[in-house]
């Protein structure tokens, strides 16, 4: 079975904005742009503030997830990588704009200058919440 065989199988493509595959592609890039990686054979790698943070994200998407590798005495990170299908998953995250590789995050996606306002406010809140730091006593 080819990948696109299986991508639409899962129902990954043809995407519409509307549907509920879309909103969950356009979690899981703001997830992997803030705290995440796409590397060049297209594996994802995630560092949550934890497990529960992955939890609804695999699950919407049908993809199971396994822990990677520990952060060893608080050196690295803690990592999750998608389980099945996971490259394929990372090939549809890098057609939705995703940087491949090591370098830099640059700016966000082309998608959402086009998307609703609503998608808009999704992907916003979801980067930056995995993103912040919490602060006791401020």
């Amino acid at each position: 079975m080819s990948g696109l065989q299986r991508a639409e199988e899962r129902e990954w493509v043809p995407l519409t904005s509307e549907s509920d595959i879309f909103r969950a592609f356009n979690r899981a890039v703001a997830r992997t742009i803030s705290r995440g990686s796409l590397n060049n054979q297209f594996g994802v790698q995630f560092t949550p503030n934890s497990p529960n943070d992955l939890e609804t994200l695999f699950e919407n998407l049908d993809l199971g997830w396994h822990h990677y590798r520990d952060g060893e005495g608080g050196h690295g990170a803690t990592e999750y990588r998608p389980g099945e299908d996971g490259q394929l998953f990372g090939r549809v995250l890098a057609a939705f704009g995703v940087p491949v590789g090591d370098g830099p995050v640059t700016g966000l996606p082309d998608y959402l200058d086009v998307v609703s306002r609503r998608h808009q406010l999704t992907f916003a809140p979801e980067m930056v919440a995995v993103r912040g730091t919490e602060w006791a006593n401020v």
